[in-house]
């Protein structure tokens, strides 16, 4: 028999489950990793049960603010509706992190938009045989989309994620037009992909998805070029400010994401010159993966305080 899955529940009444049903096997995640080697090691589901009244005795001793669910994908856990009732019941705000296949279902989408959370989902490429490649998931584009267009129809708060590796870099200016021109939104998210802890089953080849901060600047080069003047905004996370350009940084529509929590954890890698940066106790700083694809990177820290940034 296997044995009882972990989920975790933090004081704020946060909520992350390792829910196995996630129909995507993204190269960027550790449990899509262990998928696509076939390792079988999917824990059984969590019990709705026993989550929900974890999260309940944690609603009870905490009094306010907003209440996320997240893991693998939480749209598929069988007492999701239940633990958006017992937010509910208390006054709490819920924002749902998820791939957001669920959300093409309209039935889904209409239940779930009951609730008024808000809600962050990905979208990793606009070419649908890239996305396939990241995520296992032959139709994974065109899903994301009909969720998209689900999520406006039903007026839902929502943002989007862009998790930057190798395969997709070269995407983020088609899907800046998509989201940012298609769907009209103000901005969307781009997160550099930094392998994590549960990447240790890939060892070193944990870092083959890493593309070097150089290729991606020439991306934000061009997302700037034709965005800086039309009001919308790309926020850059896991990305240290000193390997953006100075044209980029000085644009106005890029914001620099502070480290809050270490999500994903990953054994950072810091070079000498970031003890004398400004920005030092809030940058993401890099993977040791990283460090050991690209050894002669630098990173120049006085080219930092020499242009206001724009962060949150």
């Amino acid at each position: 028999m296997a044995s009882a899955p972990e989920f975790r529940i933090l004081e704020t009444g946060d909520v992350f489950l390792t829910a196995p049903d996630c129909r995507l096997s993204c190269e960027f995640c550790s449990h899509g990793a262990e998928k696509r080697l076939g390792l079988g090691r999917s824990p059984a589901p969590p019990d709705p049960a026993r989550v929900l009244a974890g999260l309940e005795r944690v609603l009870d001793r905490s009094r306010s603010g907003p209440v996320r669910l997240a893991g693998w994908d939480i749209l598929e856990f069988d007492g999701l509706f239940k633990l958006l009732d017992a937010c509910r019941r208390r006054g709490r705000p819920v924002e749902l992190v998820t791939p957001g296949l669920r959300l093409a279902e309209s039935g889904f989408a209409r239940r779930l938009a009951a609730y008024h959370p808000t809600v962050v989902v990905s979208c990793l490429a606009r070419d649908p045989a890239i996305y396939a490649r990241m995520t296992g998931l032959p139709d994974a584009q065109r899903l994301v989309d009909r969720a998209i267009a689900n999520l406006r129809r039903l007026k839902l708060r929502f943002s989007v994620n862009f998790v930057v590796t190798r395969t997709n870099c070269a995407e983020l200016l088609p899907v800046a037009g998509y989201l940012l021109e298609e769907c009209g939104l103000g901005g969307f998210m781009a997160a550099f992909y930094s392998p994590d802890e549960g990447h240790s089953v890939l060892g070193a080849a944990a870092g083959e998805l890493l593309v070097s901060f150089r290729r991606l600047n020439a991306e934000l080069k061009r997302f700037a070029a034709r965005y800086r003047t039309r009001g919308k905004r790309l926020d850059l996370c896991r990305i240290p400010p000193c390997k953006v350009s100075p044209g980029v940084r000085r644009s106005g529509c890029v914001v620099f994401r502070r480290k809050d929590v270490a999500d994903p954890v990953f054994r950072e890698w810091r070079h000498p010159a970031c003890a004398a940066c400004s920005w030092d106790a809030d940058c993401f700083h890099v993977s040791a993966r990283y460090h050991e694809r690209f050894p002669r990177e630098t990173f120049p820290a006085a080219s930092v305080d020499k242009t206001r940034l724009h962060y949150t």
